[in-house]
């Protein structure tokens, strides 16, 4: 290195430390550089920020199924209203809304005043102290991403205003991700050349995450909103693949009434190919086939378990009734977020399979829906044709802490099971009227060495 002093600044390159990149999300968000997510209106690129602001505050799984580190996240919003849109999406998202700081603007001279894009000084300034406070903040989301001075087609204009925010990440070790929209009638352009704007948003982002609708859906209660997840850009990893989702109607309870809102449900299954071929068939006729084939299955586990625990092996069975098969309603519980397990304390316990926020902690006792599901089949045949449940807040925290495993603990001997089941045995043994004809325990799939369920759910 050479000696400090005013004038150019030149390092040699053989004493640089070289270093990794530092991932939150392998090859689409990354620590320390600028992320573009861009899309047009309604193509679900709000919906999905929030989506993914929930998976980081509270360590969430990401759409390719890894666990995302857990950290504090700031959102700025300069087009949404914060209590009843920022705030309701976020929550519909699962998130932890305690690990979301929501910037709201500036004190000035005893007044409020929006944050400008020139008060970034003091915005590092505050990350430090709260980082001082334990406050780890790792991810900000700019909704939309600023133009300076209002001319987005400016590149001197828009590169000073989003210069500052490159050394923000730098320094700060900070994942910033910016919205941007769509240029109009830009269909027939690669997809690095639709962004709206001066192309130095797209130079001065390292990984430009493309949003689009699939063309069909959203056209009814019975079709929701579908679209797909592509990079047009990457420096710093691959740019094939992708990711479709669901974007669904979702109610919650707050204060002085139902807050409409949605939420995106993501598929299992990964896209493969090029980003653009991927667009291209979702933007064409061809891209209604790219199916959610866990839609049915994924409602199904939400009406059956929004309450609480449920028996593995009850699950099973009364899904079979409903003629879907194992695997798909283990897929269907890791694309929710949902877990299985024990109950705690009872280590020789049978499994029971939950969702986000439906836990031992948080629900009534296990297997105690038995009326409750009978009265929601309706509501499930409504809720597939698009109803929106309208649930409370209570029934909307952070998604699973754990990894999934359904081995079911066989070879218990009926001593065990009479004290560890208790009043649980005596209820899965009532008759299941027309849902569930079989009276017994024993009579239910996988109570024996045999037919133990043997795997845990990969995500």
């Amino acid at each position: 290195m050479l000696e400090k002093r005013d004038g150019i600044i030149l390092h040699f390159a053989h004493q640089i430390v070289l270093q990794a990149i530092n991932w939150l999300w392998r090859f689409w968000i990354a620590v320390g550089k600028v992320h573009l997510l861009v899309g047009d209106p309604s193509s679900g690129k709000t919906t999905l920020l929030a989506e993914l602001l929930a998976a980081f505050s509270m360590g969430g799984l990401l759409p390719d199924g890894t666990r995302a580190p857990k950290v504090f996240c700031i959102y700025w919003s300069g087009e949404d209203g914060i209590e009843d849109t920022v705030g309701v999406r976020l929550k519909a998202a699962g998130a932890n809304l305690r690990n979301i700081l929501i910037l709201r603007g500036v004190a000035e001279h005893g007044r409020k005043r929006f944050f400008k894009p020139t008060d970034l000084p003091s915005l590092v300034n505050e990350i430090k102290r709260l980082r001082a406070d334990g406050i780890d903040v790792r991810v900000i989301a700019i909704d939309p991403l600023p133009a300076g001075s209002g001319n987005s087609n400016s590149n001197d204009d828009v590169r000073r205003t989003l210069e500052p925010l490159i050394v923000l990440a730098e320094e700060e070790g900070i994942a910033i991700i910016g919205v941007r929209h769509l240029s109009k009638a830009s269909t027939k352009k690669k997809l690095a050349e639709r962004i709206n704007g001066s192309v130095a948003y797209l130079a001065i982002s390292r990984i430009a995450m493309f949003v689009v609708k699939i063309t069909g859906t959203g056209t009814a209660p019975d079709n929701p909103p579908r679209g797909v997840l592509v990079r047009a850009k990457s420096n710093i990893g691959p740019t094939d693949g992708g990711f479709a989702f669901t974007v669904e109607p979702y109610s919650i309870e707050v204060d002085g009434g139902t807050a409409d809102s949605v939420r995106l449900t993501w598929d299992v299954q990964t896209l493969t190919g090029d980003p653009e071929a991927i667009v291209r068939a979702a933007e064409s006729n061809a891209g209604a086939s790219i199916a959610n084939d866990l839609a049915d299955e994924t409602h199904f586990l939400r009406d059956l378990l929004d309450r609480g625990p449920v028996h593995s092996n009850k699950v099973l069975t009364l899904g079979k009734e409903e003629g879907f098969i194992p695997e798909k309603l283990r897929q269907a519980l890791a694309a929710l977020g949902g877990n299985s397990g024990k109950e705690p304390g009872r280590p020789r316990g049978p499994w029971y399979w939950w969702l986000p926020g439906a836990g031992f902690d948080e629900s009534e006792s296990p297997l105690d829906h038995d009326d409750s599901y009978r009265s929601r089949r309706d509501v499930r045949t409504t809720f597939r044709r698009g109803a929106s449940p309208k649930l409370p807040l209570s029934s909307l925290h952070s998604r699973d802490e754990g990894r999934f495993d359904d081995s079911y603990a066989a070879g218990i001997s009926k001593d065990e099971k009479d004290e560890e089941y208790g009043k649980v045995e005596k209820s899965i043994n009532t008759r299941y009227d027309d849902v569930l004809g079989r009276t017994s325990l024993n009579e239910l799939p996988g109570n024996s060495d045999e037919d133990a369920e043997d795997g845990s759910i990969g995500v």
